[in-house]
């Protein structure tokens, strides 16, 4: 009777996982219609399509529509960029079924597949940790760490490098730790296969099949390694090496056509990135080829929920104390803190190139989620709760309570979410809304209220215009920009996310707080918790 009822709880308990991760997806897929369009989308959507220009070219097809379409090393967007087509290349079919010219549909979809790689990412998230963790209570509570994540989760609908990076690397974990548990070899090939997608992304991730590898040899060591079977270690690591790499070069077109020059000529362009611009950071615009060695730390500091942070810092402090424990019983662990730290230390060695924040470093918070869970129920397994039940709540409350109110309150501008680290106005010293997303909202107000059959709108940069392509095709006739045949020279709005050209504009920012000229005549903001994130004012700038 017992066992029957046993049944009876895991089976209820599988239907209402099923129940709430299904919710969960259709929620996401009905709030992504709620985000701008980030700077780098249609730059990737560009470069995309000379890829798979290159790519159908490759096996002999021949088309007149492709005469339009610059060859791949005349696209700088293409060339610089060759990466993720395992989400570009899907989502372009996607627009030849919808129709390139509808593209509030195109950019809506592509919203959805970025927000369903993500999900299917939180789901092997779940899995993953139910396997380490060896419960689903504590399952869940580290997949909310995981989602719970304010900017990545609005980073979530528009970013369609960091987050399709992020996901792989996360489900790559998963066959990983199947391994390591059973020491079965099969799983050395979907997860090498994972990995290899993983780098075809952001060939940052050519570390993870040589952590692998020394992971191997650390669980043999443990073990005690038998006699004679060097030559069969020796097989495993090559089994990894070759089957990642080969993933790579498939999942990567632009490989093919010089495989070995072309892979040097990408992974240097990753390590010191062509990119000149200015970062605004701690109040000054610096260089982003000189940054000091700690910003990527600052920015994690100031962007993540402060209660993950400290559970973060507990939970290293406890993988320290408990390493040869944890080296015995919890490899993986291990495995997720040198996941972590090896990108950071990389970076800091080799000076590479950063900007916007930690967003190119994302992909560690699958690792940092892990660690801060291990934190969390380390001290609660210390702690001898009398009533565990109840404290379970409690804990569930405080510390999700916040993380969950800002994803609710700052919809749908998490993309600029700053703890309490932050400052009272985080824009005075770092910079807000720099993918630009908030641009929509900006030119939406404008048609609302504005009934004139033509508007000129100038623009501080990029997104700005990129962003009408999201508006219904009535709406989009009737904008304006400077580079159109119509422009007058005289807008009748200007809107800024005060990103100059040399960075962040403290100068105008404080200015257009201040509500003063030439920012007097304020039309439209959005302001976050004493943020100006964006601002749209009728006053005419030459």
């Amino acid at each position: 009777m017992k066992t029957i009822n046993n049944s009876i709880i895991n089976s209820l308990n599988r239907n209402l996982t099923f129940i709430v991760f299904l919710t969960i997806y259709l929620i996401g897929l009905r709030i992504s219609a709620d985000y701008g369009i980030s700077f780098d989308e249609n730059v990737r959507r560009i470069g995309a399509k000379s890829h798979a220009k290159e790519f159908v070219e490759y096996f002999g097809y021949k088309n007149s529509n492709f005469n339009n379409i610059p060859q791949v090393k005349e696209n700088l967007h293409a060339y610089t960029g060759p990466y993720g087509m395992i989400y570009e290349f899907p989502a372009l079919l996607f627009e030849l079924i919808i129709g390139p010219k509808n593209t509030k549909t195109v950019f809506l979809t592509r919203h959805k597949l970025i927000f369903t790689f993500h999900f299917i990412g939180i789901i092997v998230f779940f899995l993953f940790a139910k396997e380490l963790f060896g419960s689903s209570k504590k399952a869940i509570f580290s997949t909310l760490i995981y989602s719970l994540h304010p900017r990545i989760f609005a980073h979530s609908f528009f970013n369609p490098k960091d987050i399709i990076f992020l996901s792989l690397v996360t489900i790559s974990l998963y066959p990983i730790l199947k391994f390591f548990k059973t020491k079965n070899n099969i799983w050395i090939i979907p997860s090498s296969i994972i990995i290899g997608l993983a780098i075809s992304c952001r060939i940052v991730a050519i570390y993870l099949p040589f952590l692998f590898i020394l992971f191997y040899l650390t669980l043999i060591i443990i073990d005690k390694p038998k006699k004679n079977q060097t030559f069969s270690y020796v097989i495993f690591g090559l089994s990894i090496i070759t089957i990642s790499f080969l993933t790579t070069y498939i999942a990567t077109p632009y490989f093919w056509f010089d495989p070995i020059d072309r892979f040097i000529e990408a992974f240097q362009r990753a390590k010191l990135f062509p990119w000149s611009g200015s970062v605004f950071f701690l109040g000054e615009n610096i260089s982003a080829r000189i940054l000091p060695w700690y910003y990527i730390i600052i920015w994690f500091l100031i962007t993540t929920p402060i209660i993950y942070i400290i559970f973060f810092i507990l939970g290293f402090i406890f993988l320290v104390k408990n390493l040869k424990t944890c080296l015995r019983k919890n490899l993986i662990i291990i495995f997720c803190l040198f996941g972590l730290l090896i990108p950071f230390i990389a970076a800091i060695i080799l000076g590479s190139t950063l900007y916007d924040g930690w967003r190119h470093f994302y992909f560690t918070y699958v690792f940092i989620s892990i660690i801060a869970s291990y934190g969390v129920f380390e001290l609660y397994r210390i702690i001898q709760f009398n009533n565990r039940t109840y404290s379970q709540i409690i804990l569930f409350i405080v510390f999700f309570f916040g993380p969950f109110f800002n994803l609710v309150h700052m919809h749908p501008y998490q993309q600029v979410y700053f703890n309490y680290f932050g400052g009272s106005d985080p824009m005075l010293r770092f910079e807000g809304d720099y993918y630009g997303s908030s641009y929509r909202q900006g030119l939406e107000y404008i048609l609302k209220n504005d009934s004139s059959d033509k508007i000129f709108i100038q623009v501080e940069n990029a997104p700005g215009t990129i962003n009408r392509h999201i508006l219904s095709n009535k709406d989009r006739s009737r904008l304006v920009f400077d580079f159109m045949p119509e422009w007058r020279h005289k807008p009748d709005y200007f809107i800024t996310n005060f990103r100059g050209p040399f960075g962040h504009d403290k100068k105008m920012y404080i200015q257009a707080k201040s509500k003063e000229e030439p920012f007097n005549d304020e039309f439209f903001s959005i302001n976050i918790k004493n943020m100006k994130i964006l601002g749209v004012y009728k006053t005419t700038f030459d």
